[in-house]
């Protein structure tokens, strides 16, 4: 393992130009990750560029975060790296120019990746964040981890394990956090910027959502949803409710529960939390999705919102049954 990390570290800092690609509407694992190589890279003098396929939102670019939005045509860097996703399909309009570059790299957590996705590729679905990769991968090469890449990786971390409070957490993870708030690093500050900013418009559309709130299968699963007319009416959009996920899993006696989200000619996306380790992805998968055992996702094409509830839900019912394993 330590090796499988090595070779892919070396193998981006001997290039002369890296183009970090993130997944589509990338989370702060996703995005913390790429900051931080990038970071590093730049440091050893190799070009590094972040390229999205869309901009980012105000949410995530609360720390200047600099990307590049794909315009279309080759990327025209000596290595492609994608961070936090091993499925052409989850790089959007990049799909294409990554799949046909003779240099590419893959770093990920997730299950069920693309067979022949990257010609290196480390993945390791037993962490919590891909952060807690790159964290280890730096030190593993023995290279020092600067305050601006820790503070990256501390947000790709943290909300990726849900401020540390979900069953991925590991002492390692614990132990990482634990060595970046030693180099002095301001976590009050970062979490301060992670969870407790809200928008007035999006404290509006949070009520809304909540009394969309229904109990299935005996109060074991719940949902909620945010529909095109509420984004409307708040002059909003789904970047609005990117911490949503969890609202109906917070409920006493739930254990699976999905937030959907109306994205207009993208579908309903629907985002799955479980407690308990109970395996949520199923449900995920069986819909054309993926993810991890308790936070898991996909996107419904064609459906009203009231269908798609219908449909997530008797997913989520095998789900608890193990009947779509």
């Amino acid at each position: 393992m330590r090796d499988e990390m090595k070779k892919i570290t070396d193998h981006l800092l001997s290039a002369d130009s890296v183009g970090l690609l993130t997944h589509i509407n990338p989370d702060w694992d996703c995005l913390g990750s790429c900051l931080a190589l990038q970071s590093v890279l730049r440091d050893r003098g190799v070009k590094c560029d972040i390229i999205t396929d869309e901009p980012l939102t105000e949410y995530m670019s609360c720390l200047n975060s600099e990307v590049v939005v794909y315009g279309g045509g080759a990327l025209k860097y000596d290595c492609l790296c994608c961070v936090d996703c091993s499925d052409g399909k989850r790089i959007g309009r990049r799909g294409p120019a990554f799949g046909s570059h003779r240099d590419r790299v893959c770093i990920d957590h997730h299950r069920g990746g693309e067979v022949g996705f990257a010609r290196l590729s480390y993945i390791d679905v037993d962490s919590p964040a891909t952060g807690e990769i790159v964290y280890d991968m730096l030190k593993n090469a023995e290279i020092p981890i600067t305050e601006e890449a820790a503070t990256y990786l501390y947000c790709a971390i943290s909300t990726d394990t849900g401020s540390f409070k979900y069953a991925s957490t590991t002492g390692h993870t614990l132990r990482i956090a634990a060595e970046i708030m030693d180099m002095g690093i301001n976590t009050s500050h970062l979490c301060e910027l992670l969870y407790d900013r809200k928008s007035f418009r999006q404290l509006r559309l949070q009520g809304e959502a909540i009394n969309t709130v229904e109990l299935h299968c005996g109060g074991k699963i719940a949902t909620a949803y945010v529909t095109a007319e509420m984004y409307k009416k708040y002059s909003a959009d789904n970047h609005d409710t990117e911490n949503f996920a969890n609202l109906p899993r917070e409920i006493d006696g739930v254990i699976m529960s999905a937030f959907l989200s109306d994205r207009g000619a993208d579908g309903v996306r629907v985002n799955f939390r479980s407690k308990d380790g109970r395996d949520v992805r199923q449900a995920a998968v069986a819909l054309g999705g993926g993810g991890h055992t308790m936070a898991a996702g996909c996107t419904l094409k064609n459906i009203s919102m009231n269908e798609a509830v219908k449909t997530v839900v008797a997913e989520m019912e095998k789900a608890l049954k193990g009947e779509n394993q």
